[in-house]
């Protein structure tokens, strides 16, 4: 075993994440597939706990780039959330509460963007609220903050990656 804290606590804790995981993407899915009609799947989620200066290497390397949705969860269970997708599905995920054939969004403009946030804020709902049953605790998310191209970086961001910030 490893020295450091993020070793310790992720051995500690991962069965329990992963499962907190599980729940909460599955309801997650499930909500956004209901509100727009189409069938949309995940594949198996990962669970490990990384230094903020560390998300760009979470997309295979900071040369990716990426597109994030940024939450906090308040309440008896405050957090923070981040949802990081590559830009090319991001553009493709703008497709659905729009209503548009995949791969209509080419880019992410203001309109698309929020609709984005808005993605990620039910996303984030959805999972915290099946985290939130597991644990038996009250939370509920913030505001989405929007990071890529025409956002702020995210928490940690350097600039020196792929990030699309600023």
């Amino acid at each position: 075993m490893s020295d450091s804290p993020y070793d310790r606590f992720d051995d500690q804790l991962r069965p329990l994440l992963e499962i907190m995981a599980r729940e909460g993407i599955h309801h997650a899915v499930e909500g956004l597939s209901e509100m727009t009609g189409q069938t949309i799947t995940v594949t198996q989620p990962t669970v490990s706990l990384v230094p903020l200066n560390q998300i760009p290497n979470l997309l295979s390397g900071p040369e990716n780039e990426a597109v994030g949705v940024y939450l906090r969860a308040e309440g008896e269970m405050a957090g923070q959330i981040m949802l990081i997708f590559p830009y090319e599905q991001a553009l493709k995920l703008v497709d659905l509460p729009i209503g548009e054939p995949e791969g209509t969004t080419q880019q992410l403009g203001s309109y698309e963007r929020s609709a984005l946030a808005e993605v990620g804020n039910l996303c984030g709902a959805f999972l915290l609220n099946a985290v939130a049953s597991l644990v038996g605790m009250e939370t509920r998310p913030t505001s989405p903050g929007r990071y890529g191209r025409h956002g702020d970086g995210y928490p940690g961001c350097d600039h020196r990656h792929r990030c699309r910030c600023g």
